[in-house]
């Protein structure tokens, strides 16, 4: 199926994740459409066993790199089992994300992780981070013609309180992580998706 995502372990421990890539000029991408995305895999994702956690939520993050050779487009939801324990070793994986997640101190201690943590994780351990995670631990994109494009993440699912259908889901700001989802997309420099910025899209389309 064209929304299906790649599964690691089963049950409780269940995690998914996927990389879209465009071939197609790819440097930016309206908040609105990097929803749909996630809100399609999520729909499908979250009809299979053990998508939701013990606290009812499943989600679907989005991480889009913007490319004058093609965009990419990771997703993940929220990482358990396998995929968690890679994570919370992930110090020489992915250093800008781990230094980030841990509020600089690079130490593992009680880190949380949210579907945000793994797509920015998927992102740093592939092949198309290279060139992207600078000396000062942040994602610049290097395309000469596209040096003011960020990369861009939203994330869409539900929460025990969220409607049916699901809905766009604000980076965290009232969970007990530290430091919380925003401030990790800030200091790696990532633009993340807001009300106010989806409002401004519909009303300039």
């Amino acid at each position: 199926m064209a929304n299906s995502m790649t599964r690691h372990d089963s049950g409780n421990n269940a995690t998914w994740t996927k990389i879209i890539v465009s071939k197609t000029d790819y440097r930016d991408i309206m908040w609105t459409d990097l929803l749909e995305i996630a809100e399609d895999h999520w729909k499908w994702v979250q009809a299979q066993p053990g998508a939701y956690t013990r606290w009812e939520s499943c989600l679907v993050a989005a991480l889009f790199l913007p490319s004058t050779k093609g965009g990419v487009i990771f997703l993940s939801t929220i990482p358990r089992g396998s995929k968690h324990t890679e994570m919370m070793n992930g110090a020489r994986a992915a250093p800008a994300w781990f230094h980030a997640t841990t509020g600089g101190t690079n130490r593992n201690t009680n880190l949380q992780l949210h579907a945000e943590d793994g797509a920015e994780f998927l992102f740093e351990t592939s092949p198309y981070a290279r060139g992207i995670v600078s000396r000062n631990l942040q994602y610049v994109t290097p395309d000469r013609d596209n040096a003011h494009s960020r990369m861009k993440l939203a994330v869409w699912g539900r929460h025990k309180t969220s409607p049916a259908q699901g809905e766009s889901i604000a980076l965290c700001t009232v969970s007990e992580k530290q430091p919380k989802c925003p401030a990790v997309a800030r200091a790696l420099n990532i633009a993340y998706c807001e009300r106010y910025k989806v409002r401004f899209e519909q009303q300039h389309r």
